[in-house]
């Protein structure tokens, strides 16, 4: 009986091709994560931003206006976009504050919208 020396070119061919599917698969998902990672970052950004526009509003106590204000911030190496406006709530000492936050200025949904409240003055 002879003992087989190694492996045929068709089982070398087979192993390749189960390690090439694998790789992608792991190249595949790694860029998944690092894609949801980014949309993260920027979520985050945006979020800072419009927590510094709500407390800048509260502080220098901005009378409520019922109109879009807008203007851009940079952040991490970016320029973003914001616009705010007040609104009545269900309480007649507080306004309602809208803030959005985008990215691009062309954007027609806003990347984030962080609702607040701020004291009427």
């Amino acid at each position: 009986m002879k003992k087989n020396q190694g492996m045929t070119l068709l089982e070398v061919m087979v192993a390749l091709v189960i390690f090439s599917i694998a790789g992608l698969t792991i190249v595949t998902a790694i860029s998944e994560e690092l894609r949801g990672l980014n949309r993260l970052e920027e979520r985050i950004y945006a979020s800072w931003i419009a927590e510094n526009i709500l407390v800048e509003i509260k502080l220098n106590n901005y009378p409520p206006k019922y109109i879009w204000s807008s203007g851009n911030n940079e952040l991490a190496g970016q320029q973003w976009y914001w616009r705010w406006r007040g609104g009545e709530s269900t309480n007649k000492d507080l306004i309602l504050v809208t803030i959005e936050i985008r990215k691009e200025i062309t954007n027609l949904q806003p990347d984030f919208i962080l609702i607040g409240y701020a004291v009427k003055r």
